[in-house]
């Protein structure tokens, strides 16, 4: 007999290899590493036919993360934050192709122990701006990309603002960390 934890492994697709190539929006594209695992998603860097960078993010089978990502890219879009840019949607796959920004994480930069303070600042105006317009961020480190003195959020997802997981209240702890 299966166990729900087994079940729930079941469902999640295997990374894809190194060096593998994946069909998408009917063009070959490399599978140079895997970035990251989340709960709904994989992310890989990959690289068409003229070797440019993109970003994939694979979704998971049965989690409506896909939609969501989507609509919170156009609302996030739409009140001006700082993105990386949705290039293409392919739904029959599940994935979606991003733009490849070349920068260190927040998470990266805090194990380096190098965040400017400046940037926790620029983090705290836009969680107020957003918390005015009625939305919050998934403010874990690892979402958001420095390059130069501008923060990028890297992930898509932006839900209903609630005080006790905002930015002041979750965010803040994790960004603080090593500051």
């Amino acid at each position: 007999m299966k166990r729900s934890f087994d079940i729930i492994l079941s469902m999640i697709p295997p990374i894809l290899k190194q060096n593998s190539i994946i069909l998408l929006h009917h063009e070959a594209w490399m599978v140079k590493s895997h970035l990251h695992r989340g709960q709904s998603s994989d992310t890989y860097l990959v690289h068409n036919d003229l070797h440019l960078p993109f970003i994939v993010k694979a979704y998971h089978p049965e989690t409506p993360a896909m939609a969501r990502d989507v609509e919170s890219y156009e609302t996030l879009k739409a009140l001006g934050v700082m993105m990386p840019l949705l290039l293409h949607v392919e739904p029959s796959q599940r994935m979606l192709v991003k733009q490849y920004l070349n920068g260190d994480t927040v998470a990266q930069m805090l194990k380096k122990q190098r965040l400017n303070p400046l940037l926790l600042s620029k983090m705290k105006d836009l969680a107020d701006y957003l918390k005015n317009k009625g939305v919050m961020l998934d403010y874990h480190p690892e979402n958001f990309m420095v390059l130069d003195t501008l923060i990028y959020y890297v992930d898509y997802t932006c839900l209903p603002y609630a005080a006790s997981h905002d930015f002041d209240h979750v965010g803040l702890a994790l960004w603080q960390d090593n500051v």
